[in-house]
């Protein structure tokens, strides 16, 4: 469905819930209103279902990273192939992490 097609959904929808139209017009939104609602409500889908997971590498220079564009959440770091949380648990047990 395109954006056009998922507002005149929404609108259409709106107007059945409403048998009363004289409050309709309480809920009438804009064009970019509507666009706004429909892409947070795909980001969180996305994010909730990771549906659109992938990996990939970022180099770190000075602690600084540049993220790809689209990034949605990270939900893995690993350093050397090994884990984040593993490495902070070896550095805590005195343990050489790499």
């Amino acid at each position: 469905m395109t954006l056009k097609e998922i507002r005149s959904h929404i609108r259409s929808n709106l107007k059945r819930m409403f048998k009363d139209t004289s409050q309709l017009h309480e809920y009438e939104y804009t064009d970019s209103e509507l666009n706004s609602f429909i892409n947070e409500a795909y980001r969180l889908f996305l994010q909730e279902t990771e549906i659109l997971k992938k990996t990939d590498t970022i180099e770190i220079v000075n602690g600084v990273g540049i993220l790809p564009d689209g990034v949605i959440s990270i939900n893995r770091v690993e350093i050397n192939g090994m884990p984040i949380d593993r490495i902070s648990r070896d550095l805590k047990s005195g343990e050489n992490p790499a």
